[in-house]
């Protein structure tokens, strides 16, 4: 049992690190292509927030609430999808509706489990 129980936490230890390593080549392509991520503060669980900002100029602030896994999704996106920061803050504003909705979702889940 306590082989398994360790087996379990070097995996979770493993997979932990594969995710972060996958979000730093993430953010070094962003970074490469004009955009930054300054942190911007915490959302209500105390995660913390991300601005998008491009060569210089705020496409996302830090009131969505986006944690670095959507905002490094949501530059994916504009960069495939967008050719003008114009077209940038479009799909942004799009993008962040979504991940407001889903987080309402999530976090009447959350609310309703500890009722």
């Amino acid at each position: 049992k306590k082989a398994r129980s360790e087996r379990l936490v070097s995996d979770l230890r493993r997979l932990t690190d594969q995710q972060k390593a996958r979000q730093d080549d993430q953010q070094w392509a962003a970074l490469s292509q004009g955009f930054e991520f300054p942190q911007a503060g915490r959302d209500r669980w105390g995660d913390p927030v991300y601005s998008i900002v491009h060569d210089g100029h705020v496409i996302v602030d830090g009131s969505a609430e986006l944690g670095l896994d959507d905002a490094l999704e949501l530059v994916r996106e504009l960069v495939a999808h967008c050719t003008s920061p114009d077209q940038y803050r479009q799909h942004a504003a799009d993008f962040v509706e979504a991940v407001a909705e889903r987080h309402a979702e999530a976090d009447a889940a959350i609310e309703a489990g500890h009722e």
